[in-house]
């Protein structure tokens, strides 16, 4: 029996789409292309800033609870 791999999202952020702030200083991006490229890679950035301890405390709280409800 093989392991499940844990499923990953790649669908587009609609709500942040949806939600650009229209009178704001930031520019609109009104190509979902662009716009789904533009959010990843802020979503990359943020997650390159993040602390690693506190990554890796997450990820050991998921584990503890996937081997709980085993």
């Amino acid at each position: 029996m093989q392991p499940t791999q844990p499923s990953v999202s790649h669908s587009f952020p609609l709500w942040q789409f949806l939600t650009q702030p229209v009178f704001s200083s930031t520019k609109i991006i009104l190509n979902p292309f662009q716009f789904r490229h533009h959010y990843y890679i802020q979503h990359l950035e943020h997650c390159w800033d993040c602390d690693p301890a506190q990554l890796l405390e997450r990820c050991w709280a998921i584990d503890r609870e996937l081997k709980s409800s085993n």
